[in-house]
């Protein structure tokens, strides 16, 4: 389990790299001629969001439809919560299965860096209601996406444990600037 994790952060941090390497550029560019000092905190929060949406999109997207054609699948669930309750019912009982663990805490984990990286870099963004609805929108775009992938299925569970990762990693960047306001407030000067 721990090396599918490793595994898994290492290669979006791999992925990353082109995106981090182009924004950098970018930022520098922009800040060179300004007299200004470079956003180290601000870039840092950047590339932590980068590497969040590339590990999101790496692990549940695929550009499959466009090789083999848009094909809708239907694979499909609309009913909330039926995939949470068999979820957690399998993983609290004698022998629990790997897919219901890495799918219950995938699907939160995943989501928890963005609900944290998004209001640091944009503070137009700092109101937990645009965050957690930023959240929503892209598990909800993932989740249509998802209709086109053989062997994929989209399930409302899915968004509502995504949403719910969005929320805690709010949570937990509201803590941050209520413990550390001032590095909040730096990263905006």
């Amino acid at each position: 389990m721990k090396a599918y994790i490793f595994s898994t952060f290492l290669s979006s941090l791999i992925f990353s790299i082109p995106f981090i390497l182009v924004c950098g550029i970018i930022v520098w560019l922009f800040t060179r001629n300004r007299r200004k000092p470079f956003p180290w905190l601000w870039m840092i929060a950047l590339i932590g969001l980068i590497v969040t949406l590339v590990n999101i999109f790496s692990n549940t997207v695929s550009l499959t439809p466009f090789w083999s054609g848009f094909q809708f699948y239907g694979n499909i669930n609309l009913v909330p919560f039926i995939s949470i309750v068999k979820m957690v019912k399998d993983i609290l009982s004698a022998d629990p299965s790997r897919y219901s663990f890495v799918n219950f805490f995938g699907n939160i984990g995943f989501f928890i860096p963005l609900g944290f990286f998004l209001p640091l870099v944009n503070r137009k963004l700092d109101a937990g209601w645009k965050v957690i609805l930023f959240g929503c929108l892209v598990s909800i775009l993932i989740e249509v996406w998802q209709l086109f992938i053989p062997a994929r299925g989209t399930d409302i569970d899915d968004v509502i444990l995504n949403t719910l990762g969005t929320a805690i990693g709010y949570f937990c960047f509201w803590l941050f600037i209520k413990i550390f306001p001032k590095i909040y407030h730096h990263l905006y000067k």
